[in-house]
């Protein structure tokens, strides 16, 4: 079941971060501030999949992501400026609960999110991972451009700069 997510799901938070982190390697790096990750000032709306009282999936909808390149590109490709658009991130489940089509339905629920706030979706995806970018695509995102993503520990990582088309609409 999706449900908004609670200040008190953060210790499932924490859990599912350092199982998936443990499976992908995602997030790049586990931040030192769990609160600040999923509770950003800029955040617009959080949903996790929660299984009978087991928190297996999480998705945020955030204002700001990737740096000024990333968000320049989206605006180029939409037309729409900052406020106008809402970053889908934060995007995990757990191993165990894998090809279940999770991903896909908190997609379709950030999209229905950012909808309702009238704000197009985007995001940012690792460029190496393929399975992520095709289950975006099945999605209807397409590619604009990509980005260099420098972690806090000085990686620099490829990513796709991916946008939703409008609802109703299957190409940008």
């Amino acid at each position: 079941m999706i449900r908004q997510r609670q200040l008190g799901d953060l210790t499932a938070l924490a859990t599912l971060t350092e199982e998936v982190h443990a499976a992908d390697g995602y997030p790049h790096a586990i931040p030192p501030d769990l609160t600040a990750f999923f509770f950003p000032e800029d955040l617009l709306a959080a949903a996790v999949i929660d299984d009978a009282g087991t928190i297996i999936g999480h998705a945020a909808l955030k204002v700001t992501m990737g740096g000024s390149g990333a968000m320049d590109l989206v605006g180029r490709a939409t037309g729409r400026s900052l406020d106008e658009l809402a970053v889908l991130t934060r995007v995990m489940t757990h191993p165990s609960a894998r090809g279940r089509g999770l991903v896909r339905d908190l997609t379709e629920w950030a999209i229905a999110a950012a909808a309702a706030l009238r704000r197009r979706t985007w995001l940012l995806v690792d460029a190496e991972s393929t399975s992520a970018i095709a289950c975006y695509a099945a999605c209807h995102f397409s590619s604009v451009g990509s980005v260099e993503v420098t972690f806090g520990d000085g990686a620099v990582v490829p990513h796709l700069v991916m946008v939703r088309p409008e609802l109703g609409h299957t190409t940008t």
